[in-house]
C-alpha cells in the first residue's frame, strides 16, 4: 500500500500543481507540504480535509487508518502558530525567570545586591546541589524552548521535557526532606542532652515527614507515571489525563497558597517592627510574584498540552473507528 506522502505527491502531479501552487491554496510553506511528501509529517484534520477537496481525492484513497493514528502522534501537540507563538513565550518566561532568581541569589550572598540579609557562611554540598538542581531546570525548559521555536513539539519531546522536569523536582524533594530529617534527628539528639532523657519534641520529625512530604512527593511520583504513560507511550486512557490535570491543579494551588502565606508573614512582621525591615519584604514580595509566574505558567502550560494533545488523540481514533472499524474493534 502507497503510504500518505506518495498518494499526496501522486495526486498533486495528476492536478498538476508544483508544491508551492498547493501550499499557497493551502496557506503553508512550500517546505511543508515538502515534509508530508516525505513522511516526516502529517498535515492536521482540518487541512486533510481541504486537501482531499483540493486535489479533488477521498481522505480513504489519501491516508489509511493506520496513518491516521499517527497523525497525532507525529505532528507538533500545538499547530496552531498563535497557540505555539504564546508556548514559546511561557518557556521564555519560565527559563528567564529562573535565570533571573539564580542571578539574584549569587547577587544576595555575595553582597552585590545591597547589604548582604543573611550569613551563608561557606558553600557545603547542599549548595552545590540546590544551584545543580536549578541549572538542571534550566537546561530542560531552555530545551522546550527550542523545540517550540522550531516547531517539532511532538509529544515524545514534550513528554522528556515534562518528565525531565518531574523527575528532577522529585530528586531534589527526596534530598531536601532526607537533609531535613538529618537535622531533625540532629536537633533532637542535642536537645535529649542538653535537657536530659526527659525531653519530648513538640511534634516528632516523623509525623511532619508523612504529613507534608510523603503525600507531596508521592504525587509527585503519580505525575511522573502519568506523564511517562500519556506523552511517551501513547495511551489514550483518560486516567492519564485526570491524573496529570489534578495533580498539575494541587501544585498550582499548594505552590500559590505558600506564596501567599509568606507574603502575610513578612507584612505582619513588618508591621510588629523586627528585624524584618520594609525592605526585607519588598524584596520577599518580588520573590514571591516571580514565583507565582513561574508555576501559573509551568502548569498552566502543562494542563494545555495535556488536554490539546488529548482532544488531538481523539479526534485521529474517531476517524480511524470511522475508516476501518473491524481492525479497530480487534485493536
Amino acid at each position: 500500500m502507497v503510504e500518505f506522502g506518495g498518494q499526496l505527491r501522486s495526486a498533486r502531479e495528476i492536478k498538476g500543481l508544483t508544491q508551492k501552487a498547493l501550499a499557497d491554496q493551502l496557506y503553508v510553506t512550500r517546505q511543508t507540504v515538502s515534509r508530508w511528501e516525505c513522511g516526516e509529517r502529517y498535515p492536521d484534520i482540518i487541512t486533510l480535509k481541504k486537501l482531499s477537496q483540493i486535489l479533488s481525492v477521498s481522505l480513504d484513497d489519501l491516508l489509511s487508518g493506520k496513518e491516521m493514528m499517527k497523525v497525532a502522534e507525529k505532528n507538533p501537540v500545538v499547530e496552531s502558530k498563535i497557540a505555539n507563538n504564546v508556548t514559546i513565550a511561557i518557556y521564555m518566561n519560565i527559563v528567564l525567570l529562573r535565570l533571573i532568581e539564580q542571578v539574584q541569589y549569587l547577587m544576595e550572598r555575595y553582597g552585590m545586591q545591597g547589604i548582604k540579609r543573611f550569613d551563608y557562611g561557606i558553600f557545603d554540598f547542599r549548595d552545590v546541589f540546590g544551584y545543580t538542581i536549578e541549572a538542571l531546570y534550566i537546561v530542560i525548559f531552555s530545551y522546550g524552548l527550542y523545540c517550540a521555536i522550531k516547531d517539532v513539539q511532538t509529544p515524545k519531546r514534550i513528554g522528556i521535557v515534562l518528565i525531565s522536569y518531574s523527575l528532577t523536582f522529585l530528586i531534589d524533594g527526596i534530598f531536601w526532606c532526607c537533609s531535613n530529617i538529618r537535622y531533625a534527628l540532629y536537633i533532637e539528639s542535642y536537645s535529649s542532652k542538653l535537657y536530659g532523657e526527659s525531653y519530648r519534641s513538640y511534634q516528632p520529625w516523623w509525623e511532619i515527614v508523612l504529613r507534608f512530604d510523603v503525600p507531596y512527593y508521592a504525587l509527585a511520583i503519580m505525575l511522573l507515571i502519568s506523564l511517562y504513560f500519556f506523552f511517551i507511550r501513547g495511551s489514550k486512557r483518560k486516567l492519564w489525563v485526570y491524573a496529570i490535570m489534578i495533580v498539575s491543579i494541587y501544585y498550582t494551588y499548594y505552590m500559590v497558597r505558600g506564596d501567599i502565606g509568606w507574603m502575610l508573614s513578612g507584612r505582619s512582621e513588618v508591621i510588629e517592627n523586627t528585624k524584618y525591615t520594609v525592605d526585607d519584604a519588598t524584596l520577599d514580595s518580588i520573590i514571591i510574584v516571580r514565583d507565582f509566574f513561574t508555576n501559573i505558567s509551568l502548569y498552566g502550560l502543562i494542563i494545555f498540552q495535556t488536554l490539546t494533545l488529548y482532544r488531538k488523540r481523539r479526534a485521529a481514533l474517531d476517524l480511524y473507528v470511522e475508516k476501518e472499524p473491524i481492525e479497530a474493534s480487534a485493536h
